[in-house]
């Protein structure tokens, strides 16, 4: 069952991250960040608890193993978040001038107390928040989506292209690769075993890869987030991907569904049913450390597909729901 979380109107959503101890960050596009408890204890009854004003949007949220909160901003910038205090602090990466500088990725290097960056200018920045410094920082062309493992920063850019860097040695990618998909990235995620990474693209497509020469027999893509209408095939976009703590895989799509796979056997485990009462698409998910809750966001991005569209165009409130998760329905079988 889904539990819409008690928001105010919103603008639209620009990202959703649960904290380790299971705050929920709602961010939206008029620079406001609320947090929401959101304990599965206590029978999932989400409570706004703070409202943070950013100076920009923000884009992207990373937790370190520091506990501390970290937040790209449309404005290119990385600055961590105050809670002392509800407020966003001096950056650790700077603002830049423009909306191609905003912040695309923001993850740590596991057990490391660096930060990685990447912005839609193709800007990939390794960051010592400790400093604050620059560790390093190299261009290139356009960087969509961005995970890291122990080992590797993935990096997903334009033209359906991914570099594999090392981090220990950033100057220059280890690999230059085709993404194995067709059309533009929406999300790339590191898979758990770190052996490889999955993303996924805009026309419905899942693609799974390995890093080893090895195992190139082992990667594989697939179809899934299609609906029928009027006997045509509707593609959406793939929105998101997650992988559980259990192992399992979760996707969100373009159709408002949820599906949760076993990337190993390439089996769908289970597919959870539309967000009720809104048609749109789930452009945001998230799901807690502990893994017992899944929290979607939805969007109206009709603007997108309106030839008249201008500043007075009404569009709906956004709208974000939780959802408990039972161990039965995201631990992947052993076959």
């Amino acid at each position: 069952m889904y539990v819409p979380l008690p928001t105010p109107p919103l603008d639209t959503l620009s990202c959703l991250s649960f904290s380790p101890d299971n705050v929920l960050a709602v961010s939206t596009y008029d620079e406001s960040v609320l947090l929401y408890n959101c304990q599965a204890s206590d029978g999932l009854r989400p409570q706004l608890a703070a409202r943070i004003s950013a100076p920009s949007a923000a884009l992207k949220m990373v937790h370190t193993r520091a506990r501390t909160t970290f937040a790209g901003l449309a404005d290119g910038s990385v600055r961590p978040v105050d809670y002392e205090n509800m407020k966003m602090d001096s950056p650790v990466l700077a603002p830049k001038q423009t909306l191609s500088g905003a912040i695309s990725g923001l993850q740590c290097i596991p057990n490391q107390n660096n930060i990685v960056a990447s912005s839609l200018d193709g800007t990939l920045s390794i960051l010592d928040p400790r400093a604050p410094r620059v560790c390093h920082q190299a261009g290139g062309t356009k960087i969509l989506a961005m995970d890291t493992t122990a080992k590797y920063i993935t990096v997903a850019r334009a033209a359906s292209m991914v570099d594999i860097y090392d981090f220990r040695a950033p100057d220059k990618p280890l690999q230059t690769r085709a993404s194995g998909l067709r059309f533009q990235v929406c999300a790339l995620r590191s898979l758990p075993s770190e052996e490889g990474y999955a993303l996924s693209s805009i026309d419905g497509r899942v693609a799974v890869e390995y890093f080893s020469d090895d195992f190139q027999q082992e990667k594989y893509a697939f179809k899934c987030h299609r609906t029928k209408a009027d006997g045509a095939d509707m593609v959406h976009a793939v929105t998101e991907v997650l992988f559980h703590p259990l192992g399992s895989m979760f996707t969100s799509g373009g159709d408002g569904c949820v599906c949760v796979w076993n990337w190993r056997s390439r089996k769908r485990m289970k597919q959870f049913p539309p967000l009720p009462g809104t048609p749109h698409a789930i452009s945001h998910m998230d799901i807690s450390a502990d893994g017992t809750t899944l929290a979607l966001g939805a969007s109206d991005d009709s603007y997108m597909r309106r030839a008249d569209f201008d500043d007075r165009t009404a569009l709906e409130p956004s709208r974000v729901f939780i959802r408990l998760l039972g161990e039965a329905e995201v631990r992947p079988r052993t076959e």
